[in-house]
């Protein structure tokens, strides 16, 4: 049987210690192994609630760390199935566990905002009333009679800190009790951030700066969060510029697109927190207006044959044995799919089955002959090991810093000997260069709330 980092002792007696705790330690320090060995000393009945694309690593470390454990006393499921099908919530209801544990548990953080007479009632999402009730009080969801709830993620609050509330509220009410009742969401945000009403909700600016050492111990008694002692060579990053090569047709519609209203909204908006120093939260490419969309996609059409046409120059100099890609659409995975076509590449995406999926990251990892890995990004940003290659490469943005992360991570996590590199593509003179410096200032608001230890 495999052992323990000191570390990973360190949060298997903090997880025995806090039945109904945040397990937030760094992306690919190894959270799943100190939480199943915790489960091992303690839990009859474990119940693992985890993205589709982890069912099979979760089935095989249970197997790994807690060999005893009876097929009878486990239940694996992904959260899509537990938020949307009444027979795979039946079933866990039935299971009876005494132990949850909730990996990537940031996708519990949905909370849409419904206007009624001006006024704003929060309202969980599927997956978060499916583990944490219709009220996120525990009432009706699955934790409801689990003596032990540990959601765990490396990314604990990837946009705002009012994505903390739901788990707060659920499993730990007493520490934001005002006036001897938990706060609401809409309490929480108003009293830790900063943040206006938008007819889509609210937009979020900053932590509140009067509240955030009451925000932090909070945070400090809910969450463990270590860096890890396990030592992984460096992980490199560098942003490289590409020139708009393509048809004139398709340069012309580029040039419509930066003329739209709200790309040019957006790009006043950009400039205007860049010199406030604000770090916007809920800016991104989502608009009532379809024009922000169509220019993602049409940046990242132009932008792939170029970063393929890199990418096949270094393999063919064997520069590298392999390679990971990340895109968003599913037009500019097809291109790079087509333009690499020699290196034998694998595909994952939201849309490939759970089968194909394992079948693509053991074949990445364990043939020689797979030289290329491409992945969609909300895909392949949680529970893969992509160790086999150290070059990373992002060929569209996210605006939400935690995704790149959490995608590099899938290379730069245990079992890594090698220094990663991680290069991010972006079209010159576009809009596309002006999301990193946006992202980089979220990511120093993140720090100030949410410190390794």
């Amino acid at each position: 049987m495999p052992t323990l980092d000191p570390h990973q002792v360190g949060d298997v007696e903090y997880l025995i210690r806090n039945p109904k705790s945040f397990l937030g330690n760094k992306p690919g320090v190894g959270k799943t192994a100190p939480s199943i060995v915790a489960a091992s000393a303690t839990a009859i009945r474990l119940y693992v609630g985890c993205p589709a694309v982890g069912r099979t690593h979760w089935k095989r470390q249970v197997k790994e760390w807690w060999p005893e454990l009876e097929e009878k006393d486990l239940m694996v499921e992904s959260h899509n199935m537990i938020a949307v099908s009444p027979k795979a919530r039946a079933a866990a209801h039935a299971f009876r566990p005494d132990t949850v544990i909730i990996d990537e548990a940031h996708r519990l953080r949905g909370i849409s905002i419904n206007p009624h007479r001006n006024q704003y009632n929060a309202i969980p999402s599927k997956t978060s009333q499916a583990y944490y009730g219709p009220l996120t009080n525990g009432v009706g969801g699955l934790i409801e009679r689990a003596e032990r709830v540990w959601p765990l993620s490396g990314t604990p609050k990837p946009n705002n800190a009012g994505e903390m509330w739901a788990h707060l509220h659920a499993l730990r009410p007493g520490l934001i009790t005002v006036h001897r009742k938990p706060l609401s969401y809409q309490g929480f945000i108003e009293r830790y951030t900063d943040f206006s009403w938008t007819e889509y909700g609210p937009r979020f600016w900053r932590n509140k700066p009067e509240t955030l050492p009451e925000l932090k111990a909070i945070l400090q008694q809910f969450i463990r969060r270590v860096e890890g002692t396990t030592t992984l060579p460096p992980l490199n990053w560098e942003a490289v510029i590409v020139d708009p090569v393509a048809a004139k047709e398709t340069l012309k519609a580029l040039e419509d697109l930066e003329k739209s209203p709200s790309v040019v909204k957006l790009k006043m908006s950009l400039s205007e927190l860049e010199a406030a120093g604000c770090a916007p939260e809920s800016v991104n490419w989502s608009s009532s207006d379809s024009a922000l969309a169509e220019l993602r996609r049409v940046i990242g059409e132009i932008k792939a044959p170029t970063i393929a046409g890199i990418i096949a120059d270094e393999l063919r100099d064997q520069a590298y044995p392999k390679i990971v890609l990340f895109a968003h659409h599913h037009s500019v995975i097809d291109a790079l799919y087509t333009e690499l076509l020699e290196y034998n590449p694998v595909v994952l995406t939201g849309k490939t089955s759970p089968r194909k999926r394992q079948e693509a990251i053991d074949g990445f990892q364990e043939d020689p002959s797979i030289r290329v890995f491409i992945g969609q990004m909300d895909a392949c940003g949680e529970l893969i090991t992509l160790t086999a290659a150290d070059q990373v490469a992002f060929v569209e943005d996210s605006w939400v810093p935690d995704v790149i992360l959490q995608c590099a991570k899938r290379l730069h996590r245990r079992g890594q000997s090698r220094p990663v590199f991680a290069r991010m593509f972006s079209l010159a003179n576009s809009i596309d260069e002006g999301t990193i410096r946006v992202r980089v200032r979220k990511a120093k608001m993140d720090s100030e709330l949410l410190v390794w230890k």
